[in-house]
């Protein structure tokens, strides 16, 4: 199946539980994939498993310059970059809001807000710069629609990374490239089963799910959807 047609998407996250499944499954609907995640090493496994084998690259999506240069390698192998899959971020429930933690209030903005403000923009850019008609869809959080106990930090940068994705599709839809976002409620990880306990798994929602989610949202069966925010509840 070659419903992406060898286009080349950036994933984000991708050493990650859900990123591991997206880039597999990806791949197997024909796009060529550049992996990206903090630490390389992470990706080695994924890297081995995948054909071909894909660029894999460690970007700080905080920084600027990190992301250019992730940019600049993906360029360098491909000669273009056709669209974005955003699936990095970061999850804390410190306490209560009344309590300070100041400090997860800033990292998690970081993570989840700021991160994709600089990714997806600086990849909106190179795809102006080739006139690509292709798609950025990034994971938000079933926490984007209303504040959770001992989660504002978390709450709201989720909530903001929401507001960056549709501000993207109003900027970006002149030019034909699309721009959506899906909100998961929990989902089905190893680290989620190993905090949560496994007495509801059959309830939440699988990397397969989200995996199929996000193919659909990539592919031209989604070519009038902007701007829009897919929730995947599960039975939650």
């Amino acid at each position: 199946m070659a419903e992406l047609n060898r286009q080349v998407i950036v994933i984000t996250g991708a050493a990650g539980a859900v990123g591991r499944v997206v880039a597999q499954r990806f791949v197997q609907a024909g796009a060529t994939v550049a992996l990206w995640d903090q630490k390389l090493d992470s990706l080695q496994s994924l890297h081995q498993q995948l054909d071909p084998h894909p660029l894999t690259v460690a970007v700080d999506l905080t920084d600027p310059d990190a992301v250019d240069a992730g940019i600049a390698h993906v360029l360098d192998a491909y000669q273009r970059i056709d669209g974005l899959v955003h699936i990095a971020g970061g999850f804390a429930m410190p306490g209560a809001a009344h309590e300070g933690h100041l400090n997860v209030w800033h990292h998690m903005l970081a993570l989840n807000a700021t991160a994709l403000y600089i990714t997806a923009g600086k990849i909106a850019q190179q795809m102006l710069k080739t006139q690509s008609k292709g798609s950025i869809t990034a994971i938000v959080a079933k926490a984007a629609q209303r504040g959770m106990k001992h989660a504002a930090a978390y709450s709201a940068s989720k909530a903001a990374a929401l507001r960056v994705v549709e501000s993207m599709a109003e900027d970006l839809k002149p030019h034909g490239i699309r721009v959506n976002a899906v909100s998961p409620s929990i989902i089905d990880t190893p680290a989620n089963r190993q905090s949560m306990g496994e007495a509801n798994v059959h309830k939440w929602v699988t990397p397969d799910e989200i995996a199929e989610t996000l193919l659909f949202l990539a592919s031209d069966r989604a070519s009038a959807m902007t701007g829009a925010n897919l929730e995947l509840n599960g039975r939650v």
